[in-house]
């Protein structure tokens, strides 16, 4: 996926309703770049799918192509070239989200359901009854960390060193 198929990527996406932007993809493609795919039909893009890997285990997902061409392979194509990539990467174990309707097709890949894994959901919260969260000064930072010292055994100044506190998110 290169930056000028993020727009492509993230409209394809909302044909589903996943309520993605371009800035969505450009971050899956910071995090893996070969990960990333776009299928091409002749010249035009026509799906796209992404996958990570996390050393031995990996994470398949946002599989979507162009209605015109369900049922011909393409999301399989999709599939399969991402499993490959993750393979080559030395991960042994793939994980993805799967709508119930999509267990066959996913099943027919290898892919097998993991009953230990339940979703939960929950109604959307009003949020004119939540409070907004209190911003934290140096003070209250200090108390946190110590807080995850005594917890986790990490100290203050190695979190005021970690880049993750200084990175906007």
């Amino acid at each position: 996926m290169r930056p000028e198929d993020f727009l492509f990527a993230s409209e394809l996406a909302n044909t589903m309703n996943w309520n993605m932007a371009p800035e969505d993809f450009q971050f899956m493609s910071q995090l893996e770049p070969e990960g990333c795919l776009v299928l091409f039909d002749d010249s035009k893009p026509s799906g796209v799918a992404t996958c990570i890997s996390y050393g031995k285990m990996g994470w398949f997902g946002n599989l979507i192509v162009k209605k015109e061409i369900h049922h011909k392979g393409a999301g399989s194509l999709l599939v399969k070239q991402a499993i490959n990539y993750l393979q080559s990467k030395g991960v042994e174990t793939i994980g993805l989200y799967a709508y119930p309707d999509l267990l066959n097709f996913y099943g027919n890949l290898g892919f097998k359901a993991d009953e230990r894994f339940i979703v939960l959901q929950a109604q959307t919260l009003n949020s004119s009854k939540t409070k907004p969260l209190p911003r934290i000064g140096k003070l209250h930072f200090r108390s946190i960390t110590k807080f995850d010292e005594e917890c986790f055994g990490e100290t203050e100044q190695n979190c005021l060193n970690q880049s993750f506190l200084n990175r906007e998110i």
